[in-house]
Formats: structure tokens, sequence, C-alpha cells
């Protein structure tokens, strides 16, 4: 999956949209992907892959939103959008992206 690395499974991915749709394909089309989308209630995805041999990892996109989420390193993680430091991240929920 494009934006992952396949040692890690959990990721804090700050965005402006409580739900935010979570669309994947995988890199090798044998590969099965499903989707729990997240909700306003469980703010976090679940993307499970199985791969052609039957070996299944899931990964795990918890939301956050607001400038709050930058802090204590939370701008590091997130893969898109990606921050180069919290003043970066601060400023993209300032300006209402």
């Amino acid at each position: 999956m494009a934006g992952f690395a396949a040692a890690t499974t959990g990721y804090q991915v700050l965005t402006t949209s409580v739900t935010p749709a979570v669309v994947d394909y995988p890199l090798d089309t044998n590969a099965k992907v499903t989707v729990q989308q997240a909700t306003a209630e469980n703010p976090t995805a679940v993307v499970t892959v199985t791969a052609p041999d039957g070996t299944v990892k899931a990964y795990r996109l918890d939301f956050s939103t607001g400038k709050d989420a930058c802090r204590n390193g939370g701008w590091k993680t997130s893969p898109s959008p990606h921050f180069g430091n919290q003043g970066e991240c601060v400023s993209y929920f300032a300006a209402g992206k």
C-alpha cells in the first residue's frame, strides 16, 4: 500500500475531516484489501490486507483533527498530509485546509 511501511501497523493521521473516507489499493494485485471506515464515534479506520499466501495484516489509522493534534510529535506521524515540523502542522489547521 502506498504511503504505508510494511513494519508499521499504526498511524496517527491529522485531518480536517471528522470522518475521512479511506480508499486503498494493494500494490500486489493478487492481494485482497478491506477497509473498515472511521466514524464520528470511533475515529479509527482499519485497513486489512490479505496476501496471496493467506497472511493477514491490519493497519490502524487513528484520525485526529485540529492543531492540538500537532503537539507532542503528532505532526511526525501523519502520512498525508505530511508535515516538516510542528509549525507547518499548526499552520495547516489554522488556515482551515
